[in-house]
């Protein structure tokens, strides 16, 4: 069993995750570390992982496998889990957010000591989300022809904004 961090945020539009942020360290360093998106189950992460997230510790960029849909007004979890007794991931108590409208992060987080269950903190983990808007289904309407030149430019459009469009949600240091 692992040790695991985790931290919520309720998804603002439709989108799809592409990446998240996070400033974290282990103790001791050559521990294994994975990251996930998880659904919400009562306040705490599902067991089930919705997706995978690659990437390394320290101040890192960790990209998501395949691009996991998120639907507004959802919660979900970003869970960090290390062989290590110690996860390090930066902190705050500050309530003070940036970022997309709509979005935000818990006031808290949780920790799952190799299996105890999950415990209730009272600061919230530092990080920062990567996301890809979805586009309305009227956008995506229209005849056979013109849909199929549509969606070409839409897959176009749509990657442009994944490779430059990191849409922050962020929970600001204090």
């Amino acid at each position: 069993s692992n040790f695991r961090v985790a931290q919520s945020f309720v998804a603002g539009a439709n989108a799809t995750l592409e990446a998240v942020n996070l400033d974290l360290s282990l103790n001791p360093p050559s521990a294994g570390l994975s990251v996930a998106l998880h659904a919400d189950a009562a306040g705490v992460p599902a067991n089930s992982a919705l997706a995978t997230l690659s990437g390394s510790p320290g101040q890192a960029r960790f990209e998501a496998q395949t691009s996991p849909a998120l639907a507004t007004g959802t919660t979900y979890w970003i869970v960090a889990s290390a062989t290590a007794p110690l996860v390090e991931w930066d902190a705050t108590s500050s309530g003070s957010e940036t970022g997309e409208a709509g979005w935000s992060l818990g006031d808290s987080h949780r920790e799952n000591g190799f299996g105890f269950g999950w415990s209730l903190t009272s600061d919230s983990m530092q990080m920062s989300l990567e996301i890809a808007a979805v586009p309305e289904p009227a956008a995506l309407t229209g005849a056979a022809g013109s849909a199929l030149l549509g969606w070409a430019a839409w897959q176009r459009q749509r990657q442009r904004r994944r490779r430059q469009r990191a849409v922050g949600v962020t929970v600001a240091k204090s």
